[in-house]
């Protein structure tokens, strides 16, 4: 038995389906940020992915009045967090000297190193050989 439905009356299922275009639009907001930052340069594009945030907090303080509204909100939203994310990781690599990023790019191949070993043991499990 479902919930009883909050808010704009949607149902679980409902309020997940608001959040599918905002999530597609982070898988394409990434990569066109990392172009901007390319070509412009991170430290560049970092302040127009923090503008793109701002206005999303601006449009959901105007109109949020309907689901149609909260999914045009959380569309530029994550293109902003997207653009963020992104551009952030970007302006680290690229201008804090490798001496101050020890740690971090140490972390970086320890997730790596133990992602492989668990999909190595997930695998096996999977499929014995």
């Amino acid at each position: 038995m479902d919930p009883p439905p909050v808010g704009f009356g949607l149902d679980t299922f409902q309020s997940a389906l608001v959040f599918v275009p905002a999530g597609l639009v982070i898988l394409i907001a990434g990569p066109i940020f990392g172009r901007i930052g390319r070509i412009q340069g991170a430290k560049n594009a970092l302040p127009l992915a923090s503008l793109i945030v701002v206005a999303s907090f601006i449009w959901f303080f105007l109109f949020n009045a309907t689901p149609a509204e909260i999914v045009v909100g959380t569309v530029i939203l994550f293109a902003g967090i997207g653009g963020v994310f992104v551009c952030a990781i970007n302006v680290l690599i690229m201008y804090v000297p490798p001496s101050k990023t020890g740690a971090e790019r140490q972390l970086i191949r320890y997730s790596v190193y133990r992602g492989r070993s668990w999909h190595r043991r997930c695998r096996s499990t999977a499929y014995p050989v």
